[in-house]
């Protein structure tokens, strides 16, 4: 390793600034690269366990215009960090009295446990048991891993999200990669995107909105019996059924409609972002002038914190 001195330590690392190549100072790439996730916010409810993880996180990324590798090591331990805040969860949300109940003749074993280590690690690792669950779901099979506890905070209803659901698989990816890794370098927006999905998942974990601020607009979905389509632009007046079939529209509000809805399923929500039902379904021309009359501007909002709707009631 070079030593370097106290000043060559506080020089800006190339590789980072030109991350921020539209700016050519180094202070206003440091304040942009601390904006980006200066917005987060976690709630009240969070402990100080997790509160401080998290901002540990934050500290790493402001220091990544420093040294540009400090992003991967932000970006990997915010998927580490994501077992922890649900493991910390855990315990607190019954109250440290858990009840497992054995597969095979549904005998119960209650289980008081003040922390997590209390927990007896046969009942995690043998199969044989399964969490009961508050909700009055089934009982779950649970072995205290990442992939089992984002299972347990579904069944919960503390995640919730049919598209957010598919993503529980690659956070596992990650967790474990991040566990078990080989070389590997990644950029701010790895490890900005690591941090901004943490935050989401404490802050709801702990009953409080994500408060990842999303921009959402007016889009259109509109369909046949064979095809879909959906975009910020109404669809096109007149527009006949295609080979004799109906042609319907709804309208919805959903985030930078032109990427976020190619994701859309009509039975499954499974956009990116949430996408929130406004109007139909009805035919284009019917869902064109709706929108129309509302002479609606693009919206804003905290996702989960309600949407300023300009002239619409919520």
């Amino acid at each position: 390793m070079a030593i370097r001195t106290l000043a060559e330590m506080q020089e800006p690392d190339r590789r980072s600034l030109m991350s921020y190549v539209w700016t050519a100072e180094p202070a206003q790439a440091a304040e942009l690269a601390q904006y980006a996730i200066g917005q987060i916010e976690l709630a009240p409810a969070v402990p100080d366990t997790t509160r401080q993880a998290f901002e540990r996180l934050c500290t790493l990324f402001a220091y990544g215009i420093l040294c540009y590798d400090l992003y991967t090591v932000a970006g990997d331990l915010a998927r580490m960090v994501t077992e922890q805040a649900l493991r910390e969860r855990f315990l607190p949300f019954y109250g440290g009295q858990l009840i497992f109940v054995r597969a095979s003749d549904q005998r119960e074993k209650p289980v008081i446990a003040d922390r997590w280590e209390a927990i007896p690690r046969r009942l995690l690792q043998d199969g044989k048991w399964l969490l009961r669950l508050r909700s009055g779901h089934a009982p779950i099979e649970f072995n205290g891993m990442l992939a089992s506890l984002l299972r347990w905070a579904r069944a919960e209803g503390l995640l919730a999200g049919q598209g957010d659901r598919l993503r529980d698989p690659v956070r596992t990816w990650f967790r474990n990669f991040a566990a078990h890794p080989t070389w590997h370098l990644q950029g701010p927006d790895h490890a900005e995107r690591a941090i901004t999905d943490l935050a989401s998942i404490i802050n709801r974990i702990w009953g409080a909105p994500s408060r990842a601020i999303v921009d959402r607009e007016a889009a259109f979905i509109t369909w046949t019996d064979t095809a879909v389509t959906w975009g910020r632009q109404a669809p096109i007046p007149g527009q006949p059924a295609e080979g004799g079939k109906a042609v319907s529209s709804v309208v919805v509000l959903a985030a930078v409609p032109d990427r976020d809805l190619g994701d859309y399923d009509a039975l499954y929500e499974t956009t990116n972002q949430p996408c929130d039902y406004l109007w139909g379904p009805g035919t284009p021309d019917d869902a064109a002038e709706w929108l129309r009359q509302l002479s609606l501007p693009p919206f804003a909002g905290h996702v989960g914190c309600g949407v300023r709707r300009q002239g619409l009631a919520t």
